[in-house]
Parts: C-alpha cells; structure tokens; sequence
C-alpha cells in the first residue's frame, strides 16, 4: 500500500470492493460493482436488488486504554452521515489482511463507527453464515411490508421473495435447514 494516506485509503476500498465481489461470487451470488456515493454493489436476490455498501480497513488496531485490538470500520457516508435503509441493505465490512467478508444488515449497524473483534473474522463459513442471515431478515422484512401494503392479516408471497428451492442457496439464497433454524454441519 501507499504511504500517502488518501491513495491507500483509496486502495483499502478498491480492495474491499473487490474481496466482497470475489465473497458474493464464490456464494454464487450475481453482484457487480457500481460505485455510487451510498451504493458499491448490487448482488441479485432472485430478480430483486440488495444495496451493499463496502466498508474495509487494512487490520485491527489497539486504542489505548484496551486490551484487545479490534477492527475499526467507519461506517457513514463521505459527508459523515450514518448509512440509511432506505439508501443501503447490507453492509459489508471487509477485514483486508486476512481477506474475510462479514455482512451486517444496515439496519443493525446504527452507529458511525463500528469495532469487530478478530475473531469475528475467524468463524468457520462467517461469509455464508452472514450473508444468509441478512438474506433471511431482508425476506422477512420484504413479506411484512407487502402484508401492510396488501392490507391483508398474511403477507404475499412473492416468487422470488419466500418460495427457495434446494438449488438457489448456490445462489446465495438460504438453504431449507437454515431457514427453518437447524444446524449445518461443518464441511
């Protein structure tokens, strides 16, 4: 990296963007970089958009006072506003030195900087294990908001919202057994 410190923050996010996409492809999620002020990719959840915005930091670092380093990820815009649902569904935060992807749904990350233990990024399948869970709450989420817009007491179910088969957790959909909450066993 660059010792002048905008070209390697520059960099730091070039390459996140690039590990996510590399994360999303080996789930066999369709995602393509974008690079819009509050966007830097679109994945494909069957034919609905999922808004991801990439947050990447070179390695964890001790404040002083702590015991235990932690990554540190800035996660507001650029005019340093937090990242809004309505603008962004997922973020991801991009450990770059040990090259792991973990996905947040935007919803639960409320502040402007957000600390991650290392050994967040140690977890056996946290790629997967992360991804689907924020495809499963955005699915939950997207069901309630159709059922309020329906007017109705069930909510619609959309062909591409609920119905998953087998084939589509290749695509990065969740599979049968993590929907209905059982344990996946390690590979």
């Amino acid at each position: 990296m660059s010792k002048d410190p905008a070209t390697s923050h520059l960099k730091t996010g070039v390459a996140g963007e690039h590990l996510t996409i590399a994360a999303l492809s080996n789930l066999g999620v369709s995602a393509d970089i974008i690079d819009r002020e509050k966007v830097d990719i679109i994945a494909w959840h069957g034919s609905r958009p999922i808004k991801i915005q990439v947050k990447s930091t070179i390695g964890p670092v001790l404040r002083e006072g702590h015991a235990n380093e932690r990554y540190v990820f800035a996660t507001s815009t650029s005019r340093n506003k937090s990242i809004k649902p309505k603008d962004v569904d997922i973020i991801a935060l991009v450990a770059v030195d040990v090259r792991v992807v973990l996905f947040k749904l935007t919803t639960d990350v409320g502040v402007k900087c957000l600390r991650v233990y290392p050994s967040e990024f140690q977890k056996p399948d946290i790629e997967r294990i992360s991804w689907d869970a924020c495809i499963r709450e955005l699915i939950t989420k997207r069901s309630k908001s159709s059922a309020k817009r329906n007017g109705r007491g069930r909510p619609r179910v959309d062909s591409d919202d609920l119905v998953l088969s087998d084939d589509e957790h290749a695509s990065g959909d969740i599979s049968d057994r993590q929907r209905q909450g059982e344990r996946q066993p390690d590979d």
